[in-house]
């Protein structure tokens, strides 16, 4: 295991923050949260899964942020809806001066979608495999404003508006199968 990698979260003057975490990125967000009220700034969190089973870190971004808000695909906790949802009414009854998210590629690109409308600062954390952590084996390579870059040194924080984020999914997708295919293995050797 190699870590930290990529560049230190930034945390500056940026006035209401509202981060915004999908399924298991609450582990990525929460540091950010626990950053932002260590330095005194107002957090707001909205963490969406997709039902309540599957919610995590919870309480620790309710201690690290002023208000957290929480949608469940199925309604079985807080708002049923999206993230987005609850961003966009958000939007409509709060100034927000920078938006930090993270979680599936889908939705970090439907948060940047809408926070482009606004202007809003933006970042994404992504997380593209990493294997070597130097940029040697290009694994993580995620194209910005057309120049390619890699999560593990440039990143994993982006300018959200700035990431190609059709090509992510794709370059990510690209092992799904031999990865399903390794889980196979691994759940029938524990089986026997």
């Amino acid at each position: 295991m190699l870590g930290p990698l990529g560049t230190p979260s930034h945390i500056e003057r940026f006035g209401t923050c509202v981060l915004v975490a999908g399924g298991i990125g609450a582990a990525i967000v929460l540091p950010v949260a626990e950053a932002l009220a260590e330095a005194g700034y107002v957090a707001i969190g909205i963490v969406g899964v997709r039902d309540s089973e599957h919610l995590v870190l919870l309480d620790e971004m309710r201690a690290a942020c002023n208000e957290v808000i929480v949608t469940t695909d199925d309604g079985s906790e807080g708002l049923h809806g999206l993230v987005t949802d609850a961003l966009v009414t958000l939007m409509a009854e709060t100034a927000i001066d920078y938006v930090f998210t993270a979680g599936p590629i889908p939705m970090m690109q439907a948060v940047a979608e809408r926070t482009r409308q606004d202007a809003i600062a933006t970042v994404a954390s992504l997380n593209p495999l990493m294997v070597d952590g130097t940029g040697m084996c290009g694994g993580c390579r995620v194209t910005i404003n057309g120049a390619s870059k890699f999560a593990c040194i440039d990143g994993p924080e982006i300018d959200a508006h700035d990431v190609n984020f059709a090509l992510l999914g794709t370059r990510t997708g690209a092992y799904l199968s031999f990865e399903s295919c390794k889980l196979d293995e691994a759940v029938e050797a524990l089986d026997a």
